[in-house]
């Protein structure tokens, strides 16, 4: 569980309490004196590599409101420092916050600036820090974690002047509209009979001054927020709003503050800075006073923790994938003996079956021999449709022309007795006939050319020839018959007979 040591230093006191599981453990104050110093180095012994968060509650402080052109990105940044050396020169300790952005045509940026101008009351601690070598994550004024304790209250009025006591005394922080204005320590320095008056005195000085700075107006109501956290404020506000119409306080009890901002009741009564250590626990205000050289080791801090971090989750990364691993490989190891002992079922089923099988005609290399010629005989198997179809569609051009019969074969290319076995092909044997007018079988065997022809052209087709003709044309032909019968004049039949070779291959 991360820790923090959470320090709020002032003149001549420091306060200190370790952060962990949201709450505060062991407050505690050391004085500025060698046994302070001597028991505050055993604190740090006792609490090796926590990074430190060191609040600083001082009347050497100064606040500023800047109003700068709106830049961004190393601009901003070159620029703000650039102010910050100029306005502060003696002191290492100052920082910047952009506050808002103006609403006008120029967009102009407004920065509180901050610092602590007498760095030397930290010197006696953080030489003890820096002796130790703990991370510093940061220097914080206390004014400005005093707003944290302004949201856990829940307080909404426009003026509102946040009054609490310390051991360094009473800080005054002014806030308007929500927004950090001012804030005052004032030591104490009076008896105990007469503080409550001194308090009050202090505080309508406060409220006079804002009126001298122009802040509030001499009508402007404000909220005078009393946080008593020891219960020895309860009759400041009489004191305070006596004879003051402008004024309006309300008191926080202690019991109030344990219940709103989560302060255990033990913590409260161990300092009475335990509030404000306890807020800077809960949130780190974003103006950082500390500079680079002293927060080095808390940069170191953060890249090991991230290396940490880093390393945990690609273990608990490894440690996930191999447990998912070994899972996946006992149900692959399971699934495994699954398969084998249904595979050995199987074969003893098997084995019982094929006992009542008869014997085989014939062993199992001729079985597979048998096998692959039925596959070759399929691959090149043809069937008559693609023939058919090209003599269909032929025959659907020359209606005179009537198919009587056909013959199909798919084999070797008709006429050639050596080709090779794959140049294999499909040819049809065509019975066709028409009616010839009596002596026109020159314009029937015209008829029969062009059906020859118009066959040819099909994609398909190879070539096609006339085979039988319904008369003899052969030099070598006998003619038969008489001159004197008499001349037939009805149609005649004339029979043919055409082949058709189709490509290979279709």
């Amino acid at each position: 569980m991360a820790k923090k040591l959470l320090l709020c230093a002032s003149t001549s006191h420091l306060s200190a309490a370790v952060w962990t599981g949201r709450r505060l453990v062991g407050c505690r104050g050391f004085e500025d004196d060698h046994a302070g110093q001597a028991a505050f180095q055993d604190l740090l012994r006792s609490t090796p590599g926590v990074p430190v968060y060191l609040m600083a509650d001082s009347v050497d402080e100064d606040y500023r409101f800047e109003t700068l052109p709106h830049v961004s990105g190393s601009d901003r940044r070159e620029m703000v420092q650039r102010k910050l050396k100029q306005l502060y020169r003696s002191s290492p300790f100052y920082g910047g916050s952009l506050q808002q952005q103006d609403s006008d045509r120029r967009r102009d940026d407004r920065y509180l600036f901050a610092a602590l101008t007498n760095p030397e009351i930290f010197a006696p601690w953080l030489q003890l820090l820096l002796a130790t070598k703990a991370p510093v994550a940061g220097v914080f004024p206390l004014a400005l974690v005093s707003l944290a304790l302004v949201k856990r209250l829940g307080l909404e009025q426009q003026n509102v002047l946040l009054v609490s006591k310390h051991t360094a005394g009473i800080r005054q922080t002014f806030l308007k509209d929500q927004q950090f204005r001012i804030s005052r320590l004032t030591p104490v320095r009076v008896a105990e009979g007469d503080a409550h008056e001194h308090y009050a005195e202090e505080i309508r000085n406060t409220r006079m001054y804002l009126d001298a700075l122009n802040v509030t107006h001499v009508e402007d109501p404000v909220t005078i927020i009393i946080a008593d956290q020891d219960g020895s404020l309860a009759r400041l506000g009489e004191r305070v709003v006596q004879g003051r119409r402008t004024l309006n306080c309300v008191y926080i009890a202690p019991q109030e503050l344990v219940a709103k901002t989560g302060i255990d009741r033990a913590s409260l009564d161990a300092s009475q800075d335990a509030l404000h250590l306890y807020l800077l626990g809960v949130h780190t205000p974003d103006l950082n006073l500390a500079p680079p050289a002293l927060t080095a080791g808390y940069g170191r801090y953060q890249a090991s923790r991230a290396i940490y971090a880093g390393a945990a989750t690609l273990a608990l990364a490894a440690m996930t994938w191999s447990g998912v691993n070994a899972y996946r490989a006992l149900d692959l190891h399971r699934v495994q003996r699954e398969a084998i002992a249904e595979t050995q079922r199987q074969q003893q089923a098997y084995q019982e079956i094929t006992r009542n099988f008869p014997q085989a005609p014939a062993d199992a290399e001729r079985l597979r021999q048998a096998v692959e010629v039925a596959r070759r005989i399929e691959q090149h198997a043809r069937l008559p449709d693609v023939t058919f179809k090209a003599v269909s569609q032929t025959l659907d051009s020359h209606p005179e022309i009537e198919l009587t019969g056909l013959t199909w074969r798919h084999g070797r290319i008709p006429g050639t007795t050596d080709a090779a076995p794959g140049l294999l092909a499909q040819s049809a044997v065509l019975q066709v006939q028409l009616m010839a007018q009596p002596g026109d079988f020159k314009g029937a065997l015209a008829t029969i050319n062009k059906f020859i022809k118009d066959l040819d052209k099909n994609d398909v087709v190879s070539a096609a020839r006339t085979t039988k003709l319904p008369l003899n044309l052969a030099s070598s032909a006998r003619l038969s018959g008489s001159t004197a019968a008499p001349r037939r004049e009805q149609p005649q039949l004339a029979q043919f007979e055409i082949e058709v070779v189709l490509k290979p291959g279709v």
